[in-house]
């Protein structure tokens, strides 16, 4: 399960990607959403994926199974907020307070 829901030191729970081959926690733009399509997809599909933290990762996932298609994680977060039809500005906010957080 490459998302999870982790407590912070600072009592905050919040979710975090977890690399599917390491274990560590998958960090921006160093890590990967990896998937193979099958070749025949339709309006509706869904692909099973797998998380990398860093390209040692991914070659690790590239050599057990294949070449993969890959997106950077933080370019993949951004399509989930647009096809989740989440609130930007809500969103917007709330990076704000996070920010302030530290």
């Amino acid at each position: 399960m490459p998302f999870k829901l982790r407590f912070h030191e600072d009592h905050t729970t919040g979710l975090v990607a977890i690399c599917d081959v390491c274990g560590q926690i998958a960090m921006g733009d160093d890590a990967n959403i990896l998937w193979r399509p099958s070749g025949d997809e339709k309006p509706g599909d869904c692909h099973p994926y797998v998380i990398a933290c860093r390209d040692e990762c991914t070659r690790v996932v590239d050599l057990k199974h294949g070449h993969q298609y890959s997106q950077n994680l933080d370019v993949a977060l951004g399509y989930l907020l647009n096809n989740t039809q989440t609130d930007l500005e809500r969103a917007r906010h709330t990076m704000g307070l996070l920010a302030m957080i530290g």
